[in-house]
């Protein structure tokens, strides 16, 4: 178990609750991208609920019925879906202000992809994707999640700006999802 000291002064304030939250997260997160491929799989099948041994197997078997299969489009959709959803606050001129952060990078990158040596990447952090999306997507083959992150990523793109997304952006978009 992952445990977090803390004072009790801290939990009397949103921000020092939220930083504690915060702290808590990325050993979490930093703990799960350590894991190795096999040990991320045996995670991935406890969330999942899907049995593990011939022992879990026999304990409880998961039906067709039960069993939820995803297909690309679907991924792509959930992924598109998070991504568009994320928001971050910024401070700007002394303010707190909530922006999508997604959409925010795309209003960033949208110029240089086209035209910059090497073409920029469009990053998406792995705390912002759900252990669904991401167990989905490191399941693919590496054609598969780029495919999938790519097409993901493009709504965005297309959702800002259609023309230059058909006609410049897309054959050039790279996207890494980076810790």
């Amino acid at each position: 178990m992952l445990g977090f000291s803390y004072e009790l002064k801290d939990w009397d304030n949103k921000e020092g609750f939220r930083k504690l939250i915060d702290k808590f997260d990325h050993r979490l997160v930093d703990q799960i991208v350590a894991l190795k491929d096999e040990e991320f799989c045996r995670l991935a099948a406890i969330r999942l609920n899907l049995p593990l041994s011939k022992n879990q197997m026999n304990e409880r078997v998961i039906t067709e019925e039960e069993r939820e299969y995803w297909t690309e489009e679907c991924l792509i959709d959930e992924a598109f879906l998070q991504l568009a959803g994320t928001k971050a606050i910024v401070k700007n001129g002394g303010k707190r202000i909530s922006i999508y952060k997604y959409y925010n990078q795309a209003f960033r990158l949208r110029n240089w992809i086209t035209i910059a040596k090497p073409t920029p990447e469009f990053i998406i952090n792995i705390s912002d994707l759900t252990p669904r999306i991401y167990a989905e997507i490191k399941a693919l083959k590496k054609e598969g999640y780029e495919y999938v992150l790519k097409q993901a990523v493009g709504r965005i793109f297309e959702n800002i700006d259609p023309r230059q997304c058909h006609l410049s952006i897309a054959r050039k978009l790279k996207v890494r999802i980076d810790a």
